[in-house]
């Protein structure tokens, strides 16, 4: 065993560039698995078995629903490709990250007659691991590992979030039972080794009963307050410590998201049943609970002489901040990530941990404006940290749009800050929105139209890239002030 933040520690100072790669591009898992179980192999679990499938297709449905590829090979085996989970993972308990991932247990160890470990194992752009590194990382977890010595009867606990493990070879007769207790981080059916492997993925608890508004209120608490336009005493809501948050947001992985341009908007695309309708309306649900303002900085969007529905006011709605835990917004990232681009070859990383949520009513609206890009927020051991990675900065506005039973409110895209017509753009139910912000080409001015009936319910956030992803259109002489910390 070993710590996994000990072993980021590591990559971070020493391999500081295959870190920078593992954190930008994720990694893939690539293995063959046999028809029939191969008991020779300590990993030959065939696919049958693997997926609890009697047939191909069934194995498919299995592996669609994991966001795992697959390709059938001519004696029957069939070669998986997973999806690309983040290399690592900030542990909000300690505010450090660690190395999350099953990466060197499966390049030293997936090796048999039909897996070559070396080539199991890849970066999220197919890019090969460095070899030099992989044997570097050895010796430091030779280095820094505890051994446990089975006795019987012996019970071991292990988070397994923080501690990589696995395990030596044995001479059997050999018998443990495993049990796993709070939210699913293991995916065996990918791995059938001994080293943890990332699902990701949330698992809604047992017990799908829908709490009050009045129960769910009291699992959060005001993190901070701050100044609006009127007010100066706007709450910021968190999770409470020790609430799970499988309890609030229940997310379940089900169904494939699909990609669909905007058409006539230069890198602006929805991305279609990235939640489900149980989902959305349980986020909307909780957003109830914690209530909505009228106040908000957000409100003076866009510049005087800017297109404006209703010309009297800068524009009115709702509003809601909630910091939402990492492994919420870490899911929804993982079922669109694939589909989310490269800016300046960088990988996106993840959401922004801040979600501004809005309520629309009628007569509601904003104006013409840019989205402008951001740091990344999180909530660490109950403080609030503003610049938690000081090396990433959003490329790309998120907007997930939790209802659709209103009228009018259409985002419209925009030429410029005068255009009155715009493209009108209307995402369904659990989708979202995503153009560029901030200082790319791209980012377009946008508005929306009046809101005529019913109530809106969205969420807002942003996708997070480091910040070499700026390098193609940022004056070279501004990038030194991008890569500092906020507070330099």
């Amino acid at each position: 065993m070993v710590h996994s933040e000990e072993v980021a520690a590591f990559l971070e100072n020493v391999h500081p560039d295959f870190a920078n790669k593992v954190a930008s591009l994720g990694v893939r898992y690539i293995r063959v698995m046999p028809e029939d179980t191969d008991r020779s192999s300590f990993f030959g679990r065939s696919w049958k078995e693997t997926y609890r499938a009697s047939t191909r297709s069934e194995a498919e449905e299995a592996m669609r629903k994991l966001d795992t590829s697959c390709q059938w090979l001519p004696n029957g085996d069939c070669r998986t490709t997973t999806k690309v989970p983040p290399g690592f993972r900030l542990d909000t308990r300690t505010g450090k990250r660690a190395f999350f991932n099953s990466v060197y247990g499966v390049f030293t160890g997936w090796n048999d007659s039909r897996n070559v470990g070396h080539k199991a194992v890849v970066f999220g752009d197919g890019s090969h691991m460095d070899a030099d590194v992989m044997s570097s990382l050895g010796c430091f977890i030779k280095e820094r590992q505890v051994a446990f010595q089975w006795q019987k009867g012996d019970v071991l606990l292990i988070d397994n979030a923080l501690v990589m493990h696995s395990r030596e070879a044995f001479k059997p007769p050999r018998q443990i039972l495993a049990s796993h207790r709070g939210r699913p981080l293991m995916l065996h059916s990918e791995t059938g080794s001994g080293q943890a492997a990332i699902d990701g993925s949330l698992q809604g608890p047992t017990d799908e009963t829908v709490r009050s508004g009045a129960e769910l209120r009291d699992l959060f608490y005001v993190v901070d307050r701050e100044a609006g336009i009127v007010r100066d005493d706007l709450p910021i809501w968190g999770l409470k410590p020790g609430v799970m948050a499988e309890e609030v947001f229940p997310l379940k992985f089900e169904s494939a998201v699909e990609k669909r341009q905007v058409p006539g908007v230069q890198g602006s695309f929805q991305l279609l049943n990235l939640l489900s309708r149980d989902e959305s309306s349980r986020f909307t649900h909780a957003l109830e609970a914690l209530g909505f303002h009228s106040d908000g900085i957000w409100l003076r969007t866009g510049g005087n002489g800017h297109y404006n529905p209703i010309p009297a006011k800068k524009g009115t709605r709702n509003n809601c901040e909630l910091l939402i835990p990492e492994s919420v917004d870490h899911a929804i990232f993982q079922r669109c990530q694939h589909l989310l681009p490269s800016m300046s070859g960088c990988r996106p990383i993840g959401l922004n941990g801040k979600w501004r949520c809005y309520k629309y009513v009628v007569g509601d609206h904003f104006n013409a404006h840019k989205d402008g890009s951001w740091s990344e927020i999180r909530l660490l051991q109950g403080e609030i940290v503003e610049d938690v990675y000081p090396e990433r900065r959003s490329q790309l506005t998120f907007v997930i749009y939790l209802n659709e039973d209103f009228e009018g409110a259409a985002t419209k895209i925009c030429k410029d800050c005068h255009d009155e017509v715009g493209i009108p753009v209307r995402t369904p139910a659990g989708g979202a929105l995503c153009f560029p912000h901030g200082l790319h080409p791209d980012s377009p001015y946008h508005t929306s139209e009046l809101l005529t009936a019913g109530v809106e319910y969205i969420i807002r956030t942003e996708v997070m890239y480091h910040t070499d992803a700026l390098q193609d259109y940022v004056c070279p002489a501004l990038m030194p002030k991008i890569h500092a910390p906020r507070s330099a």
